[in-house]
This record gives C-alpha cells, structure tokens and sequence, in this order.
C-alpha cells in the first residue's frame, strides 16, 4: 500500500473562473457563481464578439461582479486557437488576471463525463472547459516580450521563406530538365556557384553554350568561376553538344528561359531574405546573453549562435521551467509507457508538446549524429545493435534538449569533455 499526501488544487487562488469558448467571430463564456447560505450556484452563459472593445467591457464586468461575490480576481480558461485565443490572454493579463490554457484531448474527453454525450456544441464546450478549470487541470498560458517574441516571429518566418525557396527550386528543375536535357549533374549543382555562372551567362541554354564556342565558353565561366575545373568544363561543353541532338523550336526555348528568369529571381529574393533572418536570430541572440539572460553560450562545432537562437525561440526563457523534465514535457518528449496487467507495450514519446520545437530539435539533432560529431559515437552504437533510426534520433534530441536546458540554467559554452563522463570522473578530472 502506497500513501502520499497531496495538496488541494481545487479554486485554491479565490478566483471566479471563466470559460471561453473561442471562436473567429465570437466567444461563448461560462461561469459559475455560489450563493453563500445555500449549496447552489448561479450559472450564466452568454456570447460576445471576439474584439478587443467588447472583450474589455466584458472583463470589466465580470470583474465587478468576482468583487462583489468576495473572489480576488478573475480565472481565465479557453483552448488555444493561436491568435483568436490570443487577443483574450493578452487582454486579460493586461487587466491583472489569471489566465490558463486547456487541453482540446481534455475536452474532447471529458465532455461524455460533463454531460454523458460526445457532441460538440459552442454551448457544451465552456461547461467542459470550466470543469477542467475548476479541477485545475489547465496548462499554462506563458505570454512571450522582448527577444525571445520576436525570435518565435522570426522562426516563423525562417520556415516559411525555406518552403517557399524549396517550392521555387522544384518548379525551376523541370524546366532545366526539359531546356537542358543531357545535362549530368545532381540538382545541387544547380544552386552553386558554377550553376548560377551557368544561367546568368547562358540561361542553362545549350544552344547559347555552342553558339559560343567552346574556348569562349570556358573563357567566360573560368572568369566567372575562376575556380572551378577544367574537367567540370568540359563536361559542361559534352553535355551540351549531346543536348542539342534534340530539337526543340526557338519560341519553346525563350517561353522556358522567360519562365527560369522570373523563378530565378523569386529564388534569390528568398534567399536574401533567409540570410537577412539568419542575421537579426543572431542579433537578437547577443542581446539576450548581453542582457544577462540564462541562455546557453555559443559552442563550436555543437551549437551556433543561429541554432540557439532557433531554439530559444521555441522554448521561451529557460528559466520558467523548474526543471529539464518539464521541457521534456514541454516539447512532447517525455516518454509514454503503456502497461496493464501482463502486458507491457512498447515505450514512446507522447508528442503532446509543441510540435515545432520537436522539429527544430531534430534538423538541430541531424547534423550531430555523424561519425564524428558530437553525438556520432551514440547513435552509431545503437545502430550497429540493430536499433531503429528515428528511435535513435528522438533519443539523441532529448539528450540535445537536457543539454540545452543545463548549459543555458548555467550560462556556459558545451564541454566536449563532459559528454562522455560521468559527473563523479568528471570531478576527478577536475
């Protein structure tokens, strides 16, 4: 038999809680409110438009209404709709109220214990989500300022221009493909410096290539690329030639080359934007070390002021979670058992968390698992004794983030020497 004590979590701040139910246009609210000699409460529904006017005029209410019923201030609980939730959170703390996340798995789920019925209804789900209050089963809404804000804003921004210039090179290779036919060189090759002398001489047209000779065109690419290789040129002049067997009509070839140059264009728009991104992640960075911030420091060859930065903008300070479990948890990282009876299941991680910090995670995680990085030698062991890849790497990322988490509480810089040291060797050494 196992005893432990717990504490009562139940309305412990003396806040009269308030569900909402946000929508695009509108919030449907809940709340309850106790007579004081008899053991029944007064419950009031409502609607209002989900603008910043009426929401205040609302809070306002509500907040004469808590004083005059003997509540310290308000409890405010909805589901996170991104920036429709938003507006209500951020008006309400403005207002010095309590504000708290639910869970939508919660809701879902105990909307057949609420009312013994799945269905959804804008009038059923601020009963479920004062429930969940009441019980103080919410998660907690942390409203982001200063740098790590904007560094989430620039995270947003930084996949997007990605997408968006992955999406432009496969539309730019087909037309290659189709203007340059023999051409053998991988898609990279494409984007790199000899590629880009390629088009802007010769738009990757192979009958501009030959028109211009051969001498004349190693001339004009080695003055473009003075180092690039004659073997690289002379497969170039190959493939060309081999190319223009096929014939392809004059008006075809200016309607491809019209279409590469205004593709070509857009692709260096974002890839001038990718960088001016990069620059303003790492600015932002220096301000928070400069700032005294408890930020992990730039370790060569581990983490780079822009992967930082990256991550900081998803995890927010490190100084709001108590430990490294809890970001685990954060993150949707902790580990998940399924275990009944006899039976025990497989291990997983709950990927309950923030999803684009488990991502940012792992393209972070991918380039530490070579040989020789820092955690090659983990994830090669486990690989050799016949371990799944993407189990390995979901390991190496919680590692990565306990890392994380510990050289930021500490503000220092990765000690590669600590890696593969317990802490007790660690202090001999020392």
């Amino acid at each position: 038999m196992i005893t432990k004590t717990l504490s009562l979590k139940v309305n412990s701040r003396n806040a009269l809680h308030v569900a909402f139910d946000v929508g695009k246009s509108s919030l449907d609210l809940y709340f309850e409110v106790p007579h004081a000699l008899q053991a029944t409460f007064q419950a009031t529904s409502s609607r209002i438009p989900n603008k910043p006017p009426a929401i205040l005029r609302c809070l306002e209410e509500l907040g004469r209404l808590a004083q005059i019923n003997g509540f310290d201030s308000l409890f405010i609980t909805c589901e996170s709709t991104g920036a429709y939730s938003e507006k209500l959170l951020r008006l309400a703390r403005q207002k010095g109220h309590f504000t708290a996340y639910v869970s939508g798995e919660s809701v879902h789920k105990l909307k057949v214990v609420e009312n013994n019925d799945a269905g959804k209804t804008d009038t059923k789900d601020p009963r479920v989500i004062h429930m969940l209050s009441r019980l103080d089963k919410v998660l907690r809404h942390r409203s982001l300022s200063g740098p790590y804000l904007a560094l989430r804003e620039f995270n947003r921004a930084y996949d997007e221009e990605r997408t968006h210039l992955t999406s432009i090179k496969g539309q730019c290779h087909p037309i290659i493909a189709r203007l340059f036919c023999d051409l053998e060189f991988t898609s990279q090759f494409l984007y790199q410096k000899t590629g880009q002398a390629l088009f802007e001489l010769f738009r990757f047209n192979p009958v501009k290539i030959l028109a211009a000779g051969q001498l004349r065109f190693e001339k004009s690419m080695r003055k473009q690329v003075p180092g690039v290789r004659w073997e690289t040129l002379h497969k170039l002049w190959d493939n060309a030639k081999s190319s223009c067997l096929l014939y392809l009509e004059e008006g075809y070839q200016e309607a491809m080359e019209y279409r590469l140059e205004g593709l070509w264009a857009r692709k260096e728009i974002a890839e001038k934007r990718l960088q001016e991104i990069h620059e303003k992640m790492e600015g932002l960075y220096n301000q928070l070390v400069e700032a005294g911030e408890k930020v992990p420091h730039v370790s060569p060859g581990f983490l780079s002021a822009f992967r930082i930065a990256r991550l900081l903008g998803e995890t927010g300070p490190l100084a709001d979670f108590p430990d490294a479990n809890r970001l685990l948890r954060f993150a949707g990282l902790n580990l998940r058992e399924r275990k009944s009876g006899q039976y025990t299941g497989e291990v997983h991680i709950s990927k309950k968390g923030r999803s684009t910090l488990r991502r940012v995670l792992g393209e972070t995680s991918f380039g530490m698992v070579k040989k020789k990085a820092a955690y090659g030698p983990y994830y090669h062991a486990k690989k050799a004794k016949g371990m799944v890849g993407s189990k390995i790497l979901a390991a190496v990322e919680r590692k990565l983030l306990r890392t994380f988490f510990a050289l930021g509480i500490k503000c220092i810089a990765f000690d590669p020497g600590r890696l593969s040291q317990c802490e007790s060797q660690f202090k001999q050494v020392a």
